[in-house]
C-alpha cells in the first residue's frame, strides 16, 4: 500500500545534510575531543550564540553522529575517527568540498531548463585555493579506501612509467608505487592541485619517483613514454566529444602494447542503475557544465575508437567499475 511517509522522508533528508555538512565546515567535530564539552565553552570558542548552537547540537546529537550526556557533547565513534584534525584518519575535507556544492544544487530546477549550470567554468578551473584544497584533499579521503582495491585487478609487473592523468593529490599513485617499486609514476594536474599532490607525495617519501606535470589536459600535452596510463574519476567531469578526445591522448601517450585503465562511477544501458552512478550523474549536471556519468558500452566504444583491444569492463567496488585496454 502506497505510504506517504516514504515520501516525506525523501522531502527531508537535506535537512539532515545541511546540518551535518555545517558542522564539518565549523570543525565542530575537532572541538569536542578529545573532551566532551557543554554549549557554554563551545560557544564561546567558536564566537557562536549560545541559543543558537544549543539547538543545531539537539539536531546534530539526533542523527547520532555527535552524543549528549548530563550536558555536554561527545563525538561518535565515527566522528572521533575520522572527523577530527590532526588525526591519521582525518577525512573531514571532503565534506567541506561538499558543502561548497549546496548552492548549485539549490539551483538545480534553473539548471534543468536551461540545460547547464548558468555560473560560469567548472570551479577547478578558476583555480580558487579554497575550494581546490578541500576538493582535492577530499578526492584523496575517497581514494584511501578505493585505491587498494585496484591492486586486485592490476597486473603492472612489466610496467615502468605510468601516467595519473588528473591524478589530484596522487593517492592512487602512491598505493600503485607501493606495490611495484621499479614503477615510476608523472602526475598531469592543474598548478594548485599539484601543490597538494607534492606535499602528499613527500609525506610517503615518493617524490623522486614521481614526476608533476602541470596543465590542463583537454588544452595541454600530456607527455608520452607511458606503458600504464590511469584515469580515475575524471570523465564524469568532460562531455562526450571532450572523453573521446581524453581517450585519444591517452591512446598517443603510450608505448606499444600499453595499458590504459579507467575508473569511475559507471552506468548500466538502462542508465537507471547503479543507484549511486544515476544520482552522481545529476550532480555533475548541477556542478559542471558538461559533465555526467557514461555506460559502460558508452566507454568501451570510445576505447574501440581509437585503437585498444583487449577491453575489459569490471567491477571493482560496491558502486565503481574500471575499464581497461590495451595499445
Amino acid at each position: 500500500m502506497p505510504d506517504f511517509k516514504k515520501l516525506m522522508e525523501f522531502g527531508n533528508l537535506f535537512k539532515l545534510s545541511k546540518i551535518f555538512l555545517t558542522a564539518c565546515e565549523m570543525d565542530i567535530f575537532s572541538r569536542l575531543s578529545p573532551k566532551p564539552k557543554g554549549v557554554a565553552k563551545l560557544s564561546e570558542e567558536l564566537g557562536i550564540n549560545p541559543r543558537s548552537l544549543e539547538i543545531f547540537l539537539g539536531g546534530l546529537a539526533s542523527t547520532g553522529v555527535i552524543e549528549k550526556k548530563g550536558g555536554l557533547f561527545s563525538n561518535s565513534p565515527e566522528a572521533e575517527e575520522f572527523l577530527v584534525k590532526g588525526k591519521p584518519n582525518y577525512r573531514g575535507a571532503i565534506f567541506k568540498h561538499a558543502n561548497f556544492y549546496w548552492k548549485d544544487w539549490s539551483e538545480l530546477g534553473k539548471t534543468l531548463v536551461s540545460g547547464k549550470k548558468d555560473n560560469g567554468q567548472n570551479f577547478w578551473l578558476t583555480q580558487d585555493k579554497e575550494r581546490i584544497n578541500a576538493f582535492i584533499w577530499g578526492m584523496d579521503n575517497i581514494a584511501t579506501d578505493f585505491a587498494p582495491l585496484m591492486l586486485g585487478h592490476l597486473n603492472l609487473d612489466n610496467k615502468k612509467n605510468m601516467l595519473d592523468l588528473g591524478g589530484g593529490p596522487g593517492t592512487y599513485t602512491v598505493t600503485f608505487l607501493k606495490k611495484y617499486p621499479s614503477l615510476k609514476g608523472t602526475i598531469v594536474d592543474l598548478p594548485l592541485t599539484l601543490e597538494i599532490a607534492k606535499e602528499n607525495l613527500k609525506k610517503y617519501g615518493m617524490e623522486k619517483k614521481v614526476s608533476l606535470k602541470p596543465g590542463n589536459f583537454l588544452k595541454d600535452s600530456i607527455g608520452s613514454g607511458y606503458d600504464f596510463a590511469w584515469l580515475s574519476h575524471i570523465l564524469h567531469s568532460s562531455s562526450e566529444e571532450e572523453c573521446e578526445l581524453i581517450i585519444k591522448k591517452v591512446y598517443d601517450s603510450l608505448d606499444e602494447n600499453g595499458l590504459v585503465a579507467i575508473h569511475d562511477f559507471v552506468l548500466n544501458p538502462d542508465k537507471v542503475s547503479p543507484p549511486f552512478a544515476a544520482v552522481f550523474g545529476v550532480h555533475m549536471l548541477a556542478v559542471t557544465e558538461k559533465g555526467r556519468t557514461y555506460t559502460s558500452s558508452e566507454i568501451t566504444g570510445w576505447l574501440e575508437k581509437v585503437g585498444f583491444k583487449q577491453i575489459e569492463v569490471a567491477d571493482v567496488s560496491e558502486i565503481s567499475r574500471m575499464i581497461k585496454g590495451v595499445k
